[in-house]
């Protein structure tokens, strides 16, 4: 394969699959933001990825950046073919956890995401097991959590 084919492939790889998912899971009406996001995370390999940073510099709000988490945790279980919902909690007084993964057999596990290390405050009224997802155990945790779903 030439090096023009290999790079149309890629190209094609990208469009068809990883923007897809982008633009389908955040409702974005641009495929070129989603580029733009990538390209920006793509730059800052190696180092320290900065939300705010690629946020800022794309006019965005950090939240659209920091669905990383959830984004990556629904293609996990949908590779997985995992049977577990997955939803968000919240109390009327305003605490609230992040994620919240039930299997068929209402089993339940709460998942806090933290930019660092914190504490897990364990609010699900119902009886789950309980984790916290950060910048130093993401991609473990991501993997581990649908794990036997």
């Amino acid at each position: 394969m030439k090096y023009i084919e290999q790079i149309d492939l890629l190209r094609h790889i990208l469009d068809a699959y990883v923007l897809k998912d982008i633009i389908n899971i955040y409702q974005l009406k641009d495929g070129k933001f989603a580029k733009d996001i990538l390209t920006k995370v793509a730059l800052q390999l190696g180092s320290e990825v900065s939300v705010r940073e690629i946020a800022n510099s794309l006019g965005a709000y950090p939240s659209t950046v920091e669905n990383f988490i959830i984004a990556e945790l629904e293609k996990m279980r949908k590779l997985a073919n995992a049977k577990v919902n997955m939803y968000f909690y919240r109390e009327y007084g305003g605490k609230e956890v992040d994620i919240v993964l039930e299997d068929y057999k209402k089993n339940y596990n709460a998942i806090e995401i933290k930019v660092d290390k914190g504490r897990i405050k364990n609010i699900f009224p119902l009886p789950n097991t309980a984790e916290m997802v950060n910048t130093q155990n993401y991609f473990e945790k991501i993997a581990g959590v649908l794990k036997n779903k």
